[in-house]
């Protein structure tokens, strides 16, 4: 449950009632998953519903709250988040969505960017080092067969 402040335009304040579901699936999300916040939210009557869904919801499960909010005309507002607007709603968020491993890109430390720069010196050394090795076999070793290969 979230409580949020809302001010009208004539000023007045009062609080509206969240009611939130994660769902985070490989697939989309079905309709019999959403059930439980609508009861739940039938019983308590906030003013929103809603789920947020780390996909997508299905088809099957959008069409179930289009005709859950038609035929039922529920007394809260129902709503979703996928992940489209998910990731334009923390898009400003780095450091949180570093801090729970969720970046697509996740920011390397000091200590990985210093390992990853030793192993490709040593790759391009070990390259170089065969490639001399292949000049001295052929006889063309030497400060002129470095000056022919740069």
């Amino acid at each position: 449950m979230l409580s949020k402040k809302e001010i009208d335009v004539d000023g007045s304040k009062h609080h509206e009632k969240w009611f939130v579901d994660c769902k985070h699936y490989k697939k989309g999300v079905p309709p019999n998953e959403l059930r439980s916040l609508l009861t739940w939210a039938e019983a308590e009557r906030p003013d929103v519903a809603l789920f947020v869904i780390s996909g997508y919801l299905s088809n099957p499960a959008k069409d179930y709250l289009h005709a859950y909010q038609s035929s039922d005309r529920p007394p809260f507002k129902i709503k979703y988040w996928e992940k489209p607007q998910l990731e334009r709603l923390s898009q400003r968020k780095a450091s949180l969505l570093r801090k729970y491993d969720l970046a697509d890109v996740p920011i390397r430390n000091v200590k990985t960017i210093l390992n990853a720069e030793a192993e490709f010196f040593n790759r391009v050394w070990y390259e170089r080092k065969l490639v001399l090795l292949e000049l001295i076999k052929e006889g063309r070793s030497g400060k002129r067969a470095r000056n022919k290969s740069a």
